[in-house]
């Protein structure tokens, strides 16, 4: 029994729930005193089917209100490597706060992950187009605006990185570097090739260690600088006579020195390298690189070139000074350079011992060597490179008063000496040669002083150039 007063009105609302389903039915009733309500009549309710939209947890857990009562609290799905962006009925959004005013079935709306790529020069320069620039730190900005440019690939997808060297992408230059191929970028120690799909998952665990399928992720890629490879290579000119003197190179069809595997001798510097203290290999020294042309030398301190430029065996060079004296001209790739042989032809020169006399004024005598003696009172330089038909003969100059001779007039006197017409080889007392003798060639004069002298090293008169010593002879009175 329920007593109210006089004029108030009854209001009762009686619900039965269904422990199972937990479908609400009910009914409200507002009535005055002494008004018997008719309990029999229904309440209207809706139902809300959740749609997971290819992730999970919602589906099996619909949701009943009476009509215009709010949705309530809603279920919240997961789906891996995207982020939840609520629920939608058609084209309206429904949240907790939206009314019961019918059936509906909410739909999950999915966002995917996404990782953000930037790139970083790492102490290169820009080299691209305007539409790009870079601050302070190397970052690649949006030149229009000056924010970070970044590259967006979204979870399950992949794409393949910037070209970190194409003008018309992402594109950096380092003198004296270049991007390494096939692994152009690094990042948290691993490395990328710019050529190569990656996924974004993969990406972004390798990159920065951080898990798309969880949250978005930014990773920072840097260039992997290579530094350039000088490559020097030795050549002979292609010629005739052309050998090596020692077992451990040869030459093949171009003039190149290789080894007995047939690859090229080579020797690899990085810029700012110096060669070493011995400076370039030995050209005719058979423990480091020898080469050998008949009748031919290479120029003393200036035995290899360079594209024009001699140089020594002897001098420390940096790899710098090198490369700036070849044709290389791109400081941002490999450069192989050439260093061929400086060959000139041999020559000898004949340094002429009065023994004891002085030279004396005569016909032919030059005016400034009169009165000279001692060990060297002249000298004379016989080359290879002249024409033989030029001239009338090689040969000794004449220092006996009573002969005349074409290759050079000393004419000499000693007190209680006559002049012979012999002149002895390497000392006072060493094997003689007439000055009477000529010889057609230079070869035939070098190989007559060799049986003469016993050099037997014929090879060393052929390939350098050597100073003989010829002391005058003398008969007493």
């Amino acid at each position: 029994k329920i007593e109210v007063l006089e004029h108030q009105v009854l209001s009762i609302q009686i619900v039965f729930y269904h422990p199972n389903f937990g479908n609400e039915y009910g009914i409200s009733i507002m009535a005055p005193v002494n008004y018997v309500p008719d309990i029999n009549l229904p309440l209207t309710s809706y139902t809300l089917l959740y749609d997971d939209n290819g992730g999970s947890g919602c589906s099996t857990k619909n949701i009943q209100k009476i009509k215009n009562q709010q949705w309530g609290d809603l279920c919240t799905p997961t789906k891996t490597g995207y982020k939840f962006n609520g629920w939608k009925n058609d084209s309206d959004t429904i949240t907790k706060d939206s009314i019961a005013t019918k059936d509906i079935k909410v739909t999950a709306q999915w966002t995917p992950y996404i990782l953000k790529i930037r790139y970083n020069g790492n102490g290169g320069s820009w080299n691209g187009s305007s539409k790009y620039k870079i601050d302070s730190s190397g970052n690649v900005l949006l030149n229009s605006t000056g924010k970070t440019f970044e590259q967006i690939i979204e979870y399950g997808k992949s794409s393949d990185l910037y070209d970190a060297n194409n003008k018309d992408a992402i594109s950096f230059s380092k003198d004296w570097y270049y991007p390494n191929n096939g692994y152009e970028w690094v990042a948290n120690n691993h490395y990328f090739n710019q050529s190569t799909k990656y996924s974004a998952e993969s990406l972004a665990l390798d990159a920065a260690n951080c898990d798309l399928k969880q949250k978005d992720c930014t990773a920072t890629l840097s260039v992997n600088w290579k530094a350039i490879t000088i490559s020097l290579r030795f050549k002979s000119f292609q010629g005739n006579n052309l050998k090596t003197c020692s077992n451990s190179y040869k030459i093949d069809n171009s003039g190149y020195i290789i080894n007995n595997s047939g690859n090229y001798v080579q020797y690899n510097y990085k810029q700012g390298q110096y060669i070493g203290e011995n400076g370039l290999p030995n050209y005719d020294n058979a423990s480091a690189m020898c080469v050998q042309k008949d009748w031919y030398t290479a120029e003393p301190e200036s035995e290899w070139i360079v594209n024009q430029t001699a140089i020594s065996q002897k001098k420390n060079y940096s790899i710098d000074e090198i490369f700036n004296y070849s044709t290389c001209n791109n400081k941002h790739k490999d450069c192989i350079i050439d260093l061929s042989v400086n060959w000139r032809k041999t020559k000898i020169h004949n340094v002429y011992s009065c023994n004891g006399g002085t030279i004396i004024e005569g016909p032919n005598v030059p005016k400034e060597i009169v009165g000279r003696s001692g060990d060297n009172c002249f000298d004379k330089w016989f080359w290879n490179d002249h024409n033989p038909l030029s001239l009338s003969n090689y040969g000794l100059a004449d220092h006996n008063p009573d002969s005349s001779h074409s290759t050079g007039t000393l004419l000499m006197e000693r007190s209680g000496y006559k002049p012979n017409s012999y002149w002895h080889i390497g000392s006072a007392n060493g094997p003689v040669i007439s000055e009477l003798e000529t010889f057609s060639t230079y070869q035939k004069y070098v190989q007559r002083i060799d049986d003469i002298a016993g050099y037997n090293n014929y090879n060393k008169l052929m390939h350098k150039d050597i100073e003989i010593h010829y002391y005058a002879g003398w008969d007493r009175n």
